[in-house]
């Protein structure tokens, strides 16, 4: 889960989890695997099963544990699902305490529901990317290429594909 988060700019050399102030978003990254892929570009039939795995299961999993999707977009090899939240960091949390404390046990709980009802349903096509620190490498702007993926056809820009401000999904 990639936190997008609010923080104060500490002196340089000193940004860690100790500067962050708030937690404004959670982004689940929906994946093709990287075994599945050539040169980076998922096939289109898998492109649109993790495309149906974030619509589906991984909302659901958000559902259930009291999170509202706000958007999912199609990332070009995969999805990216959207949850605005606010969450408050404690001012004591810092790189020693923070796998301690309730926030990130509350995330841990989460990212373990999503790999698991993966699991169960066997999924050998798409994977779930939890371990990232450069959100910027995961996270695309709608009608742009991620520099990693510059082989991918220009059908596979990123696009918003659901915007719950808009209350309806678009066809694939």
């Amino acid at each position: 889960i990639i936190c997008v988060a609010v923080g104060e700019h500490g002196e340089k050399g000193t940004e860690d989890i100790s500067n962050i102030t708030k937690i404004l978003a959670l982004v689940i990254d929906v994946d093709v695997k990287k075994a599945r892929k050539i040169n980076y570009v998922s096939s289109s039939t898998d492109h649109y099963h993790a495309i149906s795995v974030a619509k589906v299961q991984v909302s659901r999993e958000l559902s259930k544990m009291g999170f509202k999707v706000g958007m999912i977009n199609d990332s070009g090899n995969g999805a990216h699902v959207y949850v605005k939240v606010s969450i408050e960091l404690p001012k004591d949390i810092n790189k020693e305490n923070w796998k301690q404390s309730e926030i990130w046990k509350k995330l841990a709980t989460l990212e373990n529901s999503i790999r698991n009802s993966l699991k169960d349903q066997n999924d050998s096509i798409v994977s779930i990317d939890f371990i990232t620190k450069d959100c910027c490498r995961r996270i695309k702007t709608p009608g742009t290429i991620n520099k990693k993926d510059v082989r991918q056809a220009e059908d596979r820009l990123c696009r918003i594909i659901y915007d719950a401000s808009y209350k309806k999904l678009q066809k694939h």
